[in-house]
């Protein structure tokens, strides 16, 4: 009822707002556009206030924001305003040459003909061609059209509210029904520690299993069990339900993170080097880099996060990073093929300085 009781006194309110000018120019709508919150303005308005926008768009006249960018054409609106704006013009035009008037009768032109859009004399009323025509005193027509525009732009108001209405009963019904299903449904928050075993020689994991850091030669690098890329993985396997865990990471050196699954096992136990499949996200050299066992790809236009927190959706397939602080995602695999293996959480520090700590 709260949730109602709200909107619609925000329905009302924007009823009081209703205007036949844009907010931002004060004249006649040009090519008029409705926002995420109903109000209108001019395309090429609006476009130029929002073009240097960098984060969430706000409306100039209530400052509500939004994530993306909409406008929504309202070309009935668009249609009336013209009409008024045209017998506003013309209606300027006669006073100004009112001396004139009606070419053929030199006669005021007091009438508008909306049949023909026109305006004409008293004598052209009464003539064939307009008889059976509907007429009015054009400042009756200029006022008709204007509020005519005002109710048009209050049902799109309307029309914007009720559907922004609608998915908010759809969210509502939504999280009831989730209140009913059991915890493991949720995005659980895991806790992970690292296992030393797994540890590639060159790095050193905290005897508490919280964090890794980049040593020089910490052990035999030249061992061939471990591979060439510097990654230690997590103790805990995962092979249901959807989780999270947070990392803290340092501005020096590269790391990544993400999950894996080895498909081979150890040269020792099958005589074959460790292949991991493996969906990751991490900064190299200056760069963000999305990397998987089938691609890598560049990410630009990131800025480098203090905690990065990866989720994973195993029955979906589905890992995410964020940079947690900002609570912005940065990057998803949206169809990862897990096929029933137990996933492990995986890191990787390279260059010096560089380290991950687990956050608790």
């Amino acid at each position: 009822m709260w949730l109602r009781e709200n909107v619609v006194e925000g329905i009302s309110s924007q009823r009081e707002r209703l205007r036949t000018s844009c907010p931002i120019c004060l004249e006649y709508f040009r090519d008029p556009v409705s926002i995420h919150c109903g109000h209108n303005f001019c395309r090429d308005c609006i476009t130029r206030s929002w073009e240097w926008c960098t984060g969430d768009f706000c409306c100039p006249q209530c400052k509500e924001t939004a994530a993306e960018r909409i406008l929504y054409p309202n070309r009935e609106l668009a249609r009336m305003l013209e009409i008024a704006r045209r017998l506003s013009l013309q209606a300027a035009h006669r006073d100004a040459a009112g001396q004139e008037g009606c070419k053929k009768h030199r006669e005021p032109l007091s009438i508008y003909c909306k049949d023909d859009e026109a305006f004409i004399c008293l004598i052209c009323r009464e003539s064939r061609l307009h008889r059976a025509h509907v007429m009015l005193p054009v400042q009756d027509a200029v006022q008709e059209y204007k509020v005519k525009a005002l109710f048009k732009t209050q049902e799109e108001n309307v029309t914007i509210l009720t559907k922004e209405i609608s998915h908010l009963d759809a969210i509502i019904q939504e999280m009831e029904e989730k209140c009913q299903q059991p915890a493991s449904n949720f995005l659980q928050v895991r806790s992970v520690t690292l296992d030393p075993s797994t540890a590639h020689p060159q790095l050193a994991v905290s005897a508490d299993g919280s964090s890794v850091r980049w040593e020089e030669a910490q052990r035999d690098a030249a061992n061939e069990e471990f591979g060439t890329d510097p990654f230690v993985l997590g103790h805990e396997g995962i092979t249901s339900g959807r989780c999270c865990w947070e990392v803290e990471v340092t501005p020096k050196g590269s790391w990544a993170v993400g999950v894996a699954k080895e498909s081979l096992k150890r040269r020792e136990e099958s005589g074959a080097s460790p292949e991991v499949e493996l969906w990751s996200m991490g900064f190299c050299e200056g760069q963000f880099w999305a990397l998987s066992s089938f691609e890598r790809m560049t990410l630009s236009q990131i800025q480098v996060p203090k905690r990065v927190r990866v989720t994973l959706d195993y029955e979906s397939g589905q890992v995410a990073f964020f940079d947690a602080d900002k609570r912005a995602l940065i990057f998803i695999f949206p169809s990862a093929s897990f096929k029933g293996e137990s996933i492990h959480p995986w890191f990787l520090v390279w260059g010096e300085g560089s380290q991950i700590t687990l956050c608790p």
